[in-house]
Order: C-alpha cells, then structure tokens, then sequence
C-alpha cells in the first residue's frame, strides 16, 4: 500500500492488533505529530502574536556536551537558538542568553564517539544521548 501525501505507513511485522488497539496508536502518533509539528511552525514563523499580561522572564540556558571514546577535536556540536549558533569541538558547555519558554534549541551533533548533551533549564528532553555518527534533535524550552 503506498502512502499519501499526508500518510506515513508503519508496518509493524507480526503484531498482532486489535481496531480498538490500532485506533488507539493512530490517535496517540497523530496527537504527539500535531504537537511536535506546531512547535515547529511556532518556532517558524516570522510574526510575534501579541502577549496578553507580563511578558515571562529570560533566561540563561546553558548545554553542556560530553563526548566519550573519541579524542578531542575530532567531535563537534552546533546549537542553534533562532539564528545565533555556538560551536564546540570537543567537550565543554555553550550558553544562551535571553531565553523563554517555547524558544526551541536545535542540537547538531557529529562525533565519532558517543555523546552526551544536557540543558541545565526546564526543557524537554533534559538529556540527550547519541552513538556515534551525525545527529540532530530540538530541545523545547518549558
């Protein structure tokens, strides 16, 4: 069967499901999809709507890499906070200033060993964990 436009297909071997099962997993994938998809669209847009009440404080958000079984130098990490990027080449820790709740960070790694990055501030996900090889994930400020 071939997907639509607006269609993924999980083909999921021998399990077994029953339709309350299968309507259940749809629901729950389309939920975390729409939600993951409108972070996306909020952190790209260009127009600010109108904040209603205080405007909620910046914040410091520093992320800390360690990268492991690889020497330094030959491992990198690039964050990026709307367009300001930081880089490191082997471990230690950049910093962001100015951060709120809903900024999203993008993480690019690319290491040869594994690593390990962590955001000392409220966010989803607090840690991320990779082997080695080229990797990217967002950390959604709360």
């Amino acid at each position: 069967m071939a997907a639509k436009k607006n269609q993924i297909v999980i083909d999921l071997g021998k399990i077994a499901l029953t339709p309350v099962q299968r309507q259940k997993l749809q629901n729950e994938i389309h939920k975390t999809v729409a939600g993951q998809m409108g972070a996306i669209d909020a952190a790209n847009s260009t127009s600010t709507p109108a904040k209603v009440g205080a405007t909620p404080a910046a914040i410091t958000a520093n992320i800390q890499a360690t990268f492991t079984n690889t020497n330094p130098g030959v491992s990198s990490l690039t964050a990026t906070l709307n367009s300001t990027q930081k880089t490191l080449s082997q471990s230690g820790t950049v910093s962001f200033t100015g951060v709120q709740s809903g900024d999203i960070i993008l993480v690019q790694v690319d290491s040869l060993g594994s690593a390990t990055i962590t955001i000392d501030v409220n966010a989803t996900p607090a840690q991320m964990n990779f082997p080695p090889g080229s990797h990217s994930k967002n950390f959604i400020i709360n």
